[in-house]
């Protein structure tokens, strides 16, 4: 059960704006003016992101009286930066990224390494993030961080450990997410709106990870900072995150203080009643009175569209299932069940993406590592090779301008040492390409580790997709046409299986643990669920698609999953290449083994 954090980049946000640095110590009344101006831009931006547009607009007029170039390119540089900012949060990421990229050129050159070349970069690696360009959003936020540090601004530091927190969030990368919201709070702590973001979204980050008292403890930090604020609309929020953490954790009683504690709060300042009354309903099945949780649920999702929630409704989602399931109503059940699997197709989308760029940034990074350091032995090696060569040539030398017995042993000696010395170099290399082979495995570890952890992801919303076809599969009621298409779904279901399966013996590959299956299966029946799918496409494209399975054999002993997915591939080439004609698959004996073929 996965909760997006909004809400928290949102608010680091404004405080890194709210952070920026005036362009001079005593600036003339033009740019005073200047600046007021843009504080009003600023003091919009989360009020109404389209009034920053027109703000910074306004300020264009007195951004021309600026007296200097410098001064005149800051000031671009800002407004372009603002306006970039307003349209991210407006969701319009397309026209924001190059504006951004404006303000960073114009601010690089008129302000380097300032607060507002921080600020820039990182506005311009959440668009990244949020156009899942993900290795350029985790430069350009480390930059930030760095830049920040660098400044000695400790309040922007915070905010960006806070922004690069959320995107390995976004990758399902908890404990990467949890290290940099501790950063953040040992960073800087002076400002309690902050530090009631990270408490609340670090504690959401144990909850995900089941370390339900240190989320307990987390969100009782932030529920006290909050009511030093006197924020009510956060209080009730938080205070939410508190019941559903205490109901995970299997503690009813606090559950239902905390969720009585928000419906205390003011109506009109409880911004997700909705989803309060959906906990409520979660703890209302807990203490055994369905009929009460199934009122409140549907309190949660009056008048709300289930073909359009967003991911913060997936936990509501969730209970619903288990509200309606247990009051035996399985259509309402099912509805529920749809959204949950649309919402978890889009967060499992969301955190192969990111987690597979994080992962490719990390390998690349490896993968320059280790070139480096090859690169640093090739020359360590020709340093070695030169000194032999050197060696052997002193000692001709004093083989050959030595008459006498002494110099020639003086000569031997002088060269043994040198080769010892060079000997001393070869073992040094040596040692240094052992290093080299354990980061190269350390590389190789990684590949695997990421070719895991992505079948895994994979396998959540398939596997739910073929429950529900062997559940609509079992209704007798259904007409003929609609199982067989149900059939092909699940075929279709079983083979995209195997295919998670292949990805996982690639990964057993790389450690020698591949195995294959020897059992008895239905040979027949597993071709004809394999040609199903691509009778009706090559149909479509005008092809004869033929099955020839009379001679094949009925029970055979082998491993069932590989040859349905051989003959899944054969199928899927010979129907995508072949323009005209037919296609045909045929089975048959041929001494112990069995000959497959398509043609």
């Amino acid at each position: 059960m996965r909760l997006r954090l909004a809400w928290c980049w949102r608010l680091a946000a404004f405080l890194a704006i709210t952070g920026a640095q005036p362009v001079a110590a005593s600036p003339s009344p033009q740019q005073a003016r200047f600046d007021a101006a843009v504080e009003v831009a600023k003091s919009a931006m989360l009020v109404d992101p389209d009034q920053v547009i027109v703000k910074t607009r306004q300020a264009q007029p007195i951004l021309e009286t600026l007296p200097d170039a410098r001064s005149r390119a800051v000031g671009t540089a800002t407004l372009l930066w603002l306006q970039a900012e307003a349209l991210a949060r407006l969701d319009d990421f397309e026209h924001a990224a190059p504006l951004a990229e404006r303000a960073l050129a114009l601010a690089r050159k008129s302000a380097p390494a300032s607060v507002l070349e921080a600020n820039i970069l990182l506005t311009r690696g959440s668009i990244d993030g949020k156009q899942l360009r993900v290795a350029d959003a985790l430069t350009n936020l480390q930059n930030a961080h760095r830049l920040f540090r660098s400044l000695g601004n400790s309040r922007s530091e915070a905010v960006s450990l806070v922004y690069l927190a959320d995107l390995y969030n976004d990758a399902n990368d908890y404990s990467t997410a949890l290290r940099y919201f501790s950063e953040a709070l040992e960073t800087y702590q002076a400002d309690p709106g902050l530090a009631q973001s990270i408490y609340n979204n670090r504690a959401i980050v144990y909850q995900e990870l089941g370390r339900f008292q240190q989320a307990d403890d987390d969100f009782n930090h932030a529920l006290n900072l909050i009511r030093k604020l006197k924020r009510a609309s956060l209080e009730a929020h938080t205070l939410r995150n508190i019941a559903r953490n205490a109901l995970l954790a299997g503690k009813l009683a606090k559950a239902d203080r905390a969720i009585a504690a928000a419906r205390a709060l003011p109506r009109q300042l409880n911004d997700d009643a909705a989803q309060l009354a959906a906990v409520a309903a979660q703890a209302a099945l807990q203490h055994g009175r369905p009929q009460d949780a199934g009122k409140l649920i549907e309190e949660a999702f009056a008048g709300i569209d289930l073909t359009k929630t967003d991911l913060p409704f997936r936990s509501a989602h969730g209970i619903a299932i288990d509200v309606y399931r247990a009051l035996g109503r399985p259509d309402r059940a099912l509805a529920h069940l749809e959204a949950v699997k649309r919402l978890d197709d889009e967060s499992t989308k969301l955190a192969i993406q990111t987690s597979t760029a994080l992962m490719a940034a990390r390998f690349d990074s490896a993968n320059q590592e280790a070139k480096i350091a090859r690169l640093r032995d090739a020359a360590r090696l020709r340093e070695a090779r030169d000194a032999l060569q050197r060696a052997h040539t002193e000692r001709l030398i004093w083989l050959g301008g030595a008459g006498a017995a002494s110099l020639l042993i003086l000569g031997l000696l002088a060269s043994q040492r040198a080769i010892r010395r060079s000997r001393d170099q070869v073992r040094a290399a040596n040692a240094d390409l052992a290093v080299t082979n354990t980061a190269l495995g350390k590389a190789l570890a990684a590949k695997t580790e990421f070719l895991a952890t992505t079948s895994h992801e994979i396998r959540t919303p398939l596997n739910g997709i073929l429950g529900m076809t062997q559940v609509m599969l079992t209704d007798r009621s259904l007409s003929p046409p609609t199982r067989d298409r149900l059939t092909v779904v699940q075929g279709a279901g079983l083979t995209m299986r195997a295919l998670v399966d292949d990805i996982l013996d690639v990964a057993k590959m790389e450690t020698g643990n591949l195995t294959v299956e020897h059992a008895p299966f239905d040979l027949k029946a597993i071709l004809s669920e394999a040609s199903r799918m691509w009778e009706e496409q090559a149909r479509g494209k005008g092809l004869a698609f033929t099955v020839d399975l009379d001679r094949c054999p009925g029970r055979v002993e082998g491993d069932a999953a590989r040859v349905r997915q051989i003959a899944f591939n054969l199928l899927s080439n010979a129907v995508k290449f072949t323009a005209c004609g037919s296609v045909t698959l045929s089975a048959e004996p041929a001494g112990e083994a069995v000959r497959i073929a398509v043609a």
